[in-house]
């Protein structure tokens, strides 16, 4: 019995080897129903164009061989042109049932479409120049904002169906992430087109953003005040001073960066000089932070010198 199954094992090897080929050869032959895609080629009328996107693949469900349908997935050349030369401006009801498919074999059937038709809208193509509008989002970093987003160029030339160009007031970029962002940035935009418009763009859309640090108040408590050149002393000796400017900057700052100093008017006696009064003699407040940082108050205001 073990020689009768395990007997002549070249021979079996063949019979399967045969048995499979058959099987396959009646596979391939066998008639059966696919579905296979086919590009959509649209022929409109010279400054005609669609008012909404038309479909650029239509789903064939066809009937054949198994081997032809599936050759008919492989291929990329399956093309249905739809010809609409002679419509006009206006709805238009196209069903695709008329319309060959090229590249199909014959041996295959189309049963059905999809979709079997649409409505189409024409209208005529016009161009325009419209203006371009940009938004940012996000936050900037702390101590930051923006001063100004810049597009260059600031208006483009667009094209399409009229019933839409004319009614676009501006056209709007993809909005802008400042998020973090401390220094100026050039970044290109991409821009916002409803679906029937085009743009016609000799260069890039950028965006140039320029930041501003905020300005920001800060108090310092036991600033040294002196009288300049030294001569003499002062009552008091300490003052409160608030610093307003760039945020980073006066959060660099402490007490021991700033000093008071009092310049009493002539160059003998006592004198009494006060902060911001415009009289004789004058308070200055030296920071070393830049002329962006500024004094805006000094506590108390008024100073005793005595020499």
């Amino acid at each position: 019995m073990l020689e009768t199954l395990f007997g002549n094992p070249h021979y079996k090897l063949v019979s399967l080897l045969v048995a499979v080929l058959a099987w396959l050869y009646v596979q391939s032959d066998e008639v059966a129903t696919g579905q296979v895609n086919a590009r959509v080629e649209w022929e409109l009328a010279e400054g005609l164009v669609s008012v909404r996107p038309l479909p650029r693949t239509v789903a064939l469900r066809v009937k054949g061989t198994r081997a032809a349908i599936r050759k008919a997935r492989t291929q990329l050349a399956l093309v249905m042109p739809v010809d609409l030369r002679q419509a006009g401006p206006g709805e238009h009801n196209v069903d695709f049932a008329p319309f060959a498919v090229n590249g199909l074999e014959t041996n295959l059937e189309i049963l059905s479409r999809t979709p079997s038709g649409i409505r189409v809208q024409l209208d005529k193509q016009v161009t325009r120049r419209i203006e371009l509008k940009t938004r940012v989002v996000g936050e900037p970093a702390d101590g930051y904002a923006v001063r100004r987003v810049k597009l260059q160029p600031a208006v483009v030339q667009v094209s399409g169906p009229a019933s839409v160009v004319n009614e676009l007031q501006e056209i709007p970029t993809e909005p802008i992430d400042v998020a973090g962002l401390m220094a100026d940035l050039d970044v290109p935009v991409r821009l916002s087109l409803p679906a029937s418009i085009t743009a016609v763009l000799a260069e890039e859309v950028k965006a140039e953003v320029s930041m501003i640090a905020l300005n920001e108040p800060r108090v310092f408590a036991d600033v040294p005040v002196e009288v300049w050149g030294g001569r003499g002393t002062v009552t008091p000796d300490v003052a409160e001073v608030e610093l307003t400017g760039p945020s980073t900057l006066v959060r660099d700052l402490s007490a021991e960066d700033l000093v008071v100093f009092v310049h009493p008017p002539g160059e003998t006696g006592s004198a009494r000089v006060t902060w911001g009064d415009g009289g004789p003699g004058k308070v200055r407040v030296l920071h070393g932070a830049g002329k962006d940082v500024r004094a805006t108050n000094v506590t108390p205001s008024t100073f005793e010198v005595t020499r």
